[in-house]
């Protein structure tokens, strides 16, 4: 089975783990500010929402530094496509 990792603190784990929910962040505000900007539309990012992971199984010094507070914190694994899927017959 394949898995996406989030590396997060232990205070965001508490919230995720209380609420049942994963958080998602406006792209303006990512770490690249870049990644909201498109060529024909602007700052089309700011309408996108995003909620950070990657397919890397080995972890990642780099990220534990950008995502976690002196890295510590926790890493987290969901399925790779945690969502229920639906089928539409057509008429």
């Amino acid at each position: 089975m394949n898995y996406l990792y989030h590396y997060t603190s232990l205070e965001t784990l508490a919230l995720i783990l209380k609420n049942r929910t994963i958080c998602f962040n406006n792209l303006l505000y990512v770490d690249d500010i870049e990644e909201a900007e498109t060529e024909d539309m602007g700052k089309f990012g700011r309408y996108v929402y995003v909620s950070c992971w990657t397919d890397d199984s080995e972890e990642s010094i780099p990220l534990w530094h950008m995502y976690t507070p002196n890295m510590h914190g926790v890493r987290i694994r969901m399925q790779h496509f945690p969502f229920k899927k639906y089928s539409f017959k057509k008429r």
